[in-house]
């Protein structure tokens, strides 16, 4: 239902409401009325046959025969006994108002102009179009008994001491696993041993990392075991096969300078090889033979084929060119370097103070610098596997926890669940907010180290913002679909009257 339309059911709503009203109070008048003048005629019949019995005593005691209907019907009554007009009078003021006024708005014509008399009905009677019709609709008590409905239906579930705990132990074993598992990256160089310096501090590095780290020397080297040597294979396959424009890994390749463009950071420079904007990026670079590259100082520049040196392959069909991204991804996971973790290419772009040094006494860094050093010392793609460590347990503890206290089917869910969904959504998006506050203690622990930062569990907790907001939207949307049908029934009832 449109607006337009919605709010013309409430305008003739209201002026029926009131019409119902007035012959309601119009037909309580009447029945009121009819039940005095019944108890007075009552009374006046039994004071009527006292006197009836009254004058027969007294014909009977005088000895004189009492006249009949037929004798009394011809005789007069004496003027002096007759009513005056100032006595009529007083008895027609005493008599009872039996009309019953109703006006009623016509609907002979079109709707329009039904709608129009509806307008003039509501002034004239000064009803009130502003508010709530709802609430000048109904009584109190079926008021209450619609928000008990809403609040079945769509009201927000509270939280008790378990959902609570459940948050709190969620967000301890989040904290710990970050503290003690994600820790910070380890590079090649460092793999092998316990500790990382920063600051000339040694910190602990983290063991998942190292250990993907020394898988991936495998599979590079070929000395690992026969899997590991085939997934070798595959990625020198796809090495040669996905040789992509923008790949361009310093300034001899280019006629002209990016700032910063180094064999260990073009991927980082690159949005192609971003795990998840190399899809967009990577594959529009391949089809127009271009290379995109962010410089240290946040600056976006295309390098066209003819600012190149060197053939470039060109690439015409879309699936063809995606394929290839994906077999070039492939092809530089297991390296040295590997690949960046996901949009933090991107976060180049932002070239601010961040306030953040990474020598002792030395200078703030700005953003892109700062991206350039964490991704030197090992926050690459694997590292955020091993960061997804801790917000995948949340989501794995928080949603488990839910089901266990849900699945009853004759607890009420909500139209659609949504108040399960609503309730489960906040859960989680505490768990993720209070899990990133965390991680602003352990930064603090590992000496304020920015590769402490943990990147997967920013991303998640901004996607579950997002999820929460979605699930806002589809419960209003849910209120108003319900709102809508109920309005579209009264208005199919108003043109039926």
């Amino acid at each position: 239902m449109k607006k337009k339309d919605q709010r013309n059911a409430e305008r003739v709503v209201l002026s029926q409401d009131y019409q119902i009203q007035q012959l309601s109070s119009g037909l309580d008048s009447l029945e009121r009325q009819r039940r005095s003048v019944s108890s007075a005629n009552a009374d006046q019949s039994a004071s009527l046959t006292d006197l009836d019995t009254a004058m027969e005593q007294l014909y009977t005691l005088a000895g004189l025969a009492r006249p009949g209907e037929a004798e009394l019907a011809d005789s007069d009554i004496l003027k002096s006994l007759q009513l005056t007009s100032a006595e009529r009078q007083l008895v027609d003021a005493g008599l009872p108002n039996l009309s019953l006024t109703l006006e009623i708005p016509h609907a002979e014509g079109d709707w329009d102009a039904y709608l129009a008399d509806i307008d003039r009905h509501l002034g004239k009677h000064a009803l009130a179009l502003e508010g709530d019709p709802f609430e000048q609709l109904v009584r109190p008590q079926q008021m209450a008994a619609v928000y008990r409905r809403f609040d079945e239906d769509f009201g927000a579930q509270p939280w008790d001491r378990w959902d609570y705990g459940a948050v709190g132990l969620t967000v301890l074993v989040g904290a710990l696993l970050d503290y003690f598992l994600v820790a910070i990256p380890q590079t090649m160089k460092t793999m092998n041993q316990d500790t990382v310096l920063f600051k000339g501090e040694a910190y602990r590095g983290s063991p998942v990392t190292a250990w993907m780290r020394q898988q991936s020397e495998n599979i590079s080297s070929g000395e690992g075991s026969a899997f590991q040597r085939w997934l070798g294979d595959q990625a020198k396959a796809a090495e040669r096969y996905a040789k992509v424009s923008y790949d361009i890994s310093n300034n001899r390749q280019i006629n002209g300078e990016i700032a910063g463009l180094r064999p260990a950071m073009h991927r980082l420079m690159n949005p192609g090889h971003d795990p998840v904007l190399g899809v967009v990026f990577g594959v529009i670079d391949i089809l127009r033979g271009n290379c995109t590259l962010i410089d240290r100082f946040g600056a976006w520049n295309v390098i066209t084929p003819e600012i190149r040196t060197g053939d470039v392959t060109g690439v015409s069909n879309p699936v063809e060119a995606l394929m290839m991204v994906f077999a070039h991804l492939f092809s530089d996971v297991f390296t040295s370097t590997g690949l960046p973790a996901p949009f933090m290419t991107a976060m180049q772009s932002f070239n601010v103070n961040t306030g953040i040094s990474v020598e002792a006494h030395g200078a703030p860094l700005q953003m892109p610098d700062l991206i350039r050093h964490m991704y030197g010392q090992g926050y690459d793609l694997q590292h955020f596997m091993t960061m997804s460590i801790v917000p995948m347990t949340a989501e794995a503890m928080i949603r488990t926890y839910h089901w266990a206290r849900t699945y009853d089917p004759e607890t009420p869910h909500g139209v659609a669940g949504i108040r399960d969904k609503m309730k489960l959504g906040k859960m989680i998006t505490a768990t993720h907010a209070l899990l990133s506050a965390s991680n602003i203690i352990k930064m603090g622990l590992y000496g304020w180290n920015p590769s402490a930062f943990n990147w997967a569990q920013i991303l998640m907790l901004s996607k579950q913002l997002f999820t929460l907001l979605m699930a806002a939207h589809e419960r209003d949307q849910l209120v108003e679909q319900q709102l809508v049908e109920g309005w579209e029934q009264v208005l199919q009832g108003a043109r039926r009257l």
